[in-house]
């Protein structure tokens, strides 16, 4: 369908009633990289000044957890400038479902966050699960330690997924650790310590009116009084949760925390980490800094006193690309490698290749939702569907068979998008389906499955357009392993990239030259 009209297409919503096609005939965003960038930045930044002045532990704990709720603000505030500029300029933004949380912020919702905490199963259903875990994820144990375990107080507790890192940590111990939903640890029922006035005028005051002076789109017409009221309401909540487990009496000594980003587990982590609980944060696999990111990095793992990594190598990239963080500076965490063996087994099996010639195009899709990410040259659904949308017309018309790999937990938003285009659609875990190609398509390094790829014996072709996000040392060594072709973003905020090179790249075999286990082995590697 072709609008011939002066429109915006606000999220993926719109652009599966209307059509990809459509979205390239319309494409126009009003904010540009170097706006989105600046602005983040000194919101980011102007709050972590302010945390970090605070001198009361606990205040500065809880502080540093709500620095998910400025990257909440992000995106709401990217969005009005998006709905003033449209307004202004006589503009029709098209807007649904997918966007509806940050176009239209509910700020009592927001406010009640922490009050209205729900986990999605009862007790009885977690008493089930927490038996089944304690039995699975202990079965390497004799089974008499086993029994000991799920009948008598344990003071080793995990919490979380149970991904490969944490399976090894825990295996190489001689414990029984029990498995709880982090549920069944935050004190739901906790007094309300009332700190709203410390908050309002050392955190909220103080950051609202710095953001406010900007006088820009991204600010006009916000209501900042709502968003005053929410965020007092948030902190007086949250203060009650944390403080609620400070005052706990407690035997846990040794706490694993996975999915450590989620608000939940950051109020646990930070919580048993004051109260001297030896807690263990452990990083969710394969990434390995390939692009810098230190906003994302501070709200998510930055309050992490002990991070454990698969590998020597994932422990040192982190270390060295995130040793000016003020955050890190403060908390002063230490990296912990378990050095596995999981990735080495990998490579060492995948090591070979058959030069076949490449039929067959996986495309790993990004998450198309309504989050501009504050990295990697700000991922955002408008430029990626686009850019995916092109490689796909440019390689479909080359002949290639054209798989495209939805990420699993967001196949909603580009369901049907390129159901006319591509030969087929897969949503199945990675390490599942990338057998299916003859060649991998990258068009971003930010997600694990980017670090996975780097372990098969499929050639890699990534279409960068963050260059200058990577350290240049890294970013040579990966060449030895990806063929990488350079893509810019132009004016217009439309990636652009060589169809030709891409399309020789791919033929004649050239693919196969850089096919260096070196750097996989130097990041990867156990040592």
């Amino acid at each position: 369908m072709n609008i011939k009209s002066r429109v915006i297409f606000g999220d993926m919503s719109t652009v599966r009633e209307y059509g990809i096609e459509s979205l390239e005939e319309n494409y126009f965003w009003p904010v540009s990289g170097v706006e989105f960038e600046d602005f983040i930045k000194c919101m980011h930044n102007t709050y972590v000044e302010l945390t970090l002045k605070i001198e009361d532990e606990h205040l500065y704990d809880i502080a540093l957890i709500e620095l998910s709720f400025v990257a909440n603000l992000m995106q709401i505030f990217h969005y009005n400038y998006v709905k003033e500029y449209a307004k202004i300029n006589n503009i029709k933004l098209l807007t649904a479902a997918d966007s509806e949380s940050d176009n239209n912020p509910d700020w009592t919702a927001l406010g009640g966050f922490y009050s209205n905490i729900e986990f999605p199963y009862g007790k009885i259903r977690r008493l089930f699960r927490r038996l089944v875990k304690n039995i699975y994820f202990n079965k390497h144990l004799p089974i008499v330690k086993i029994i000991k375990g799920l009948f008598c107080k344990n003071n080793v507790i995990s919490i979380g997924s149970k991904n490969f890192c944490k399976h090894e940590f825990i295996h190489n111990r001689d414990k029984f650790f029990s498995h709880y939903d982090w549920i069944d640890l935050l004190n739901t029922e906790g007094e309300s310590i009332d700190k709203n006035v410390f908050f309002k005028e050392n955190i909220i005051t103080p950051f609202l009116s710095t953001i406010k002076s900007s006088g820009n789109f991204f600010v006009k017409n916000v209501d900042f009084l709502e968003i005053e009221k929410a965020w007092s309401q948030r902190f007086y909540d949250l203060s009650a949760l944390y403080f609620g487990l400070i005052n706990k009496e407690t035997q846990i000594k040794t706490l694993l925390v996975s999915d450590m980003s989620k608000a939940p587990v950051k109020i646990i982590t930070t919580a048993y980490q004051r109260k001297r609980t030896d807690v263990y944060c452990f990083h969710h696999g394969n990434d390995a800094c390939y692009s810098v990111g230190h906003i994302g990095f501070e709200k998510s793992i930055a309050h992490c006193k002990k991070f454990v990594t698969p590998t020597n190598g994932i422990r040192d990239k982190y270390k060295e690309a995130y040793a000016n963080s003020l955050i890190v500076k403060k908390q002063k965490p230490e990296y912990i490698s378990i050095n596995s063996n999981y990735y080495t087994e990998l490579f060492s099996k995948y090591s070979l290749h058959n030069n076949v010639p490449i039929k067959k195009i996986m495309l790993i899709g990004f998450p198309l939702n309504s989050i501009r990410y504050p990295y990697e040259n700000n991922l955002f659904f408008y430029k990626m569907v686009s850019l995916e949308f092109r490689l796909i017309i440019a390689l479909k018309k080359a002949g290639y068979y054209l798989i495209y790999k939805a990420h699993p937990d967001r196949l909603h938003e580009v369901r049907g998008v390129f159901n006319d285009y591509v030969d087929e659609y897969i949503s199945q875990p990675f390490e599942a389906v990338w057998q299916k190609a003859d060649l991998l398509l990258f068009t971003y390094t930010s997600t694990s499955t980017f670090g996975y790829a780097l372990t098969t014996n499929l050639p890699i072709i990534l279409v960068d357009s963050a260059k200058k996000y990577r350290k240049p040392d890294d970013y040579k060594l990966m060449q030895s392993r990806v063929n990488i072709l350079d893509a810019k973003e132009d004016t217009h905020m439309k990636i652009q990239f060589n169809e030709k090179s891409l399309i020789n790249m791919i033929s004649n075999e050239n693919v196969y030259k850089n096919f260096d286990f070196s750097y996989v082995d130097q990041i990867f590697g156990k040592q």
